[in-house]
């Protein structure tokens, strides 16, 4: 036997409770770093996520707001435009709708395109902005020869890629007089041009306005509007989601269908001013219903509130944010929700380039 075997002795009952306290700060630290570490990367990349967005939202707004009022040319005088096409809407009128806004309120789609667009209207957020502008695409052609006579066949270089298809609506415009038909034929191509006809089918008469001479734009009509939707999907507390949305109007179709697409998530509210000219010459800024005439209004002061997917703050979000110079916060009609989502407000005013008044 082994004498010195009474001589070992384990640890004490303070020393291990030493070394589990020890044990325990050491974990917990660890654990708490990270903890930090973890909810300080979510909310940077929340942060940077929610930047983007803006950025580009605003961008990608900018550049159709910019060209409201495009008919292929910049004319100091309003053109006379003649509307061929039988789908279009009666009385439709494409000077005043080439920009138009909207307060989503209950009635706001009342008598207007949109009444029964049910994928639309299922969506849209209440108390936000919306806003439709109808312009000649920016991508277009010059007739390759005159039209002999007002229902003249139109010829345009099919280099130009303008992809036009049958029933597609055309816009055509000599910044004087412009006309918007409907394509009847598949257009088709000799020797490098595109023939597109325009007959009774598809259009009120075969004649359009005017014969039109090679100075003479061609391009499709462009007809959007832009709003903030509910996307249906929740994040991971079955909070909802939002985005920006473009609906482009196909007036091909009768009746008139619209084609939704989701652009750009976590847009949560939109709100847009109008900069109409006085006769002064001086620029003030307005909401849509105070807005005494549409083709008067140079600029747009828009504002949008972009949201984090997820809720990425330590506290309730009780800020109030200014878009627009509206004020949105958790209280009031238009505002947002009271959670820990991470919200950043973003301004830009835009001029219209293709307006001088």
């Amino acid at each position: 036997m082994n004498n010195n075997s009474k001589h070992q002795r384990g640890f004490s009952l303070v020393e291990l409770m030493i070394a589990l306290v020890i044990s325990v700060a050491t974990v917990g630290g660890l654990f708490s770093l990270y903890l930090n570490t973890s909810l300080s990367q979510k909310f940077t990349e929340a942060n940077s996520r929610v930047q983007e967005s803006g950025r580009f939202s605003i961008e990608y707004l900018s550049r159709d707001i910019r060209m409201i009022g495009y008919r292929g040319c910049v004319s100091n005088t309003a053109l006379e435009i003649n509307i061929a096409a039988k789908n279009m809407p009666a009385n439709y009128n494409a000077l005043d709708s080439e920009l138009q806004g909207y307060n989503i309120t209950e009635d706001w789609n009342k008598d207007s395109i949109f009444e029964n667009a049910t994928a639309i209207t299922n969506i849209i957020k209440s108390e936000s902005n919306a806003l439709s502008i109808n312009r000649m695409s920016s991508r277009g052609a010059q007739l390759v020869e005159n039209q002999t006579n007002e229902s003249a066949n139109i010829t345009i270089e099919q280099s130009a890629n303008l992809d036009i298809a049958e029933n597609d609506i055309i816009y055509i415009s000599d910044c004087i007089n412009a006309d918007i038909f409907q394509v009847t034929n598949t257009p088709n191509t000799d020797n490098g041009n595109m023939t597109i006809t325009h007959t009774a089918a598809t259009n009120k008469t075969n004649n359009l306005s005017k014969a039109y001479q090679s100075n003479a734009t061609i391009s499709k009509y462009q007809s959007r509007l832009y709003f903030i939707g509910d996307t249906r999907r929740v994040n991971s507390s079955n909070q909802p989601i939002f985005a920006l949305f473009q609906a482009d109007v196909n007036y091909s179709t009768s009746p008139t269908t619209f084609i939704v697409n989701e652009l750009i998530e976590g847009v949560e509210n939109m709100q847009i001013l109008y900069g109409e000219v006085l006769p002064s010459t001086n620029i003030k800024y307005v909401e849509q219903a105070n807005v005494s005439e549409m083709n008067n209004v140079s600029s747009i002061q828009l504002g949008l509130l972009i949201t984090s997917q997820d809720e990425v703050r330590q506290t309730i979000d009780n800020k109030t944010y200014y878009l627009a110079q509206k004020a949105i916060s958790p209280q009031g009609v238009a505002s947002h929700a009271a959670d820990r989502r991470l919200r950043h407000s973003f301004n830009s005013t835009i001029q219209i380039r293709n307006r001088r008044l």
